[in-house]
């Protein structure tokens, strides 16, 4: 038995012995069946020690049997218990060529070199399984495998199959667009649809665009002189219209509205008769109608 208390988490380890050989295996399923790691991340607790007795955990990644049970092992990445400082996500590097699995599956599985009942770390694990086509697993002798129900070890997973970042040249680099046969016969689309802009030709879609009728509602109060100092909003105004008058393939017509405040010179206005007051007490608000009489 073990004789140290053990935490209450949500994870599994897998430590090595002489009677077992313990793993833990988290099994994906691919939309390709040609894929090449480069890196992944397992959500690891701990590290728990007695004393110091140093171990490596290691990640192994496998072609699987079409249950999705690993089956042979294609590269393996390790780290060592010194670089587990806390419960958090760690970065397993791994040089794996590409490789064809057929069935769609591939397979990581954690195991523990060195350590004991009391050296560990444990690999966390989800309570429940949100993708039907992950599978994860559990092994004493790294051969027999039993299936976790509701079990989702925590693992993120980097292919080589398509660098997002282009850190040479400061970019980002997006698949180009696929082409795709555009069907002709209507039917194929939908039975009862209703195309009122769209000519569907024999090798090309023609768009029917109506005629425009384009409003620019334009700001001319007197925080303009503050708020847009620079007449952006003329500038870009008149970038708009240019752009659709040049390239819009149908007429564009335009007109402008123009609201603000007027500014009122008083200065020719005199004051006629006495001002009437009233004092209101703040501090005891009422009802009250009051009446002034302007003589």
């Amino acid at each position: 038995m073990w004789n140290f208390a053990k935490p209450l988490v949500l994870g599994l380890t897998a430590t090595n012995g002489a009677e077992a050989q313990n793993r833990l295996a988290q099994t994906i399923y691919l939309e390709d069946t040609s894929v090449a790691i480069t890196k992944i991340y397992a959500y690891l607790y701990g590290k728990y020690v007695d004393g110091n007795n140093a171990f490596d955990i290691y990640f192994d990644i496998y072609t699987c049997n079409d249950d999705g049970t690993p089956n042979t092992l294609i590269t393996s990445a390790s780290i060592p218990s010194s670089s587990i400082t806390q419960s958090d996500w760690y970065a397993f590097d791994f040089t794996m060529p590409t490789t064809v699995v057929s069935n769609h599956y591939l397979s990581f599985v954690m195991r523990q070199d060195g350590g004991n009942e009391n050296n560990y770390a444990i690999w966390g694990y989800l309570n429940e399984n949100p993708v039907s086509s992950a599978k994860a697993f559990f092994s004493k002798d790294a051969t027999n495998w039993t299936f976790l129900e509701n079990t989702s070890f925590g693992l993120k997973v980097m292919a080589d199959n398509f660098q997002l970042f282009d850190l040479t040249n400061n970019k980002i680099d997006t698949p180009p667009p696929q082409i795709t046969q555009f069907p002709t016969d209507l039917a194929i689309l939908n039975n009862s649809a209703s195309y009122t802009q769209t000519i569907l030709g024999s090798n090309t879609v023609s768009l029917n665009n109506p005629d425009l009728l384009v409003s620019f509602v334009m700001d001319a109060s007197g925080s303009m002189g503050w708020n847009d100092r620079f007449n952006n909003r003329i500038t870009f105004a008149n970038a708009l219209a240019n752009k659709l008058s040049a390239e819009y393939p149908k007429n564009v017509l335009f007109d402008m509205v123009r609201f603000g405040s007027t500014q009122l010179n008083l200065a020719g206005v005199a004051q006629a008769g006495t001002t009437m007051t009233i004092n209101l007490d703040a501090r005891n608000p009422t009802r009250t109608t009051y009446l002034f009489t302007i003589a």
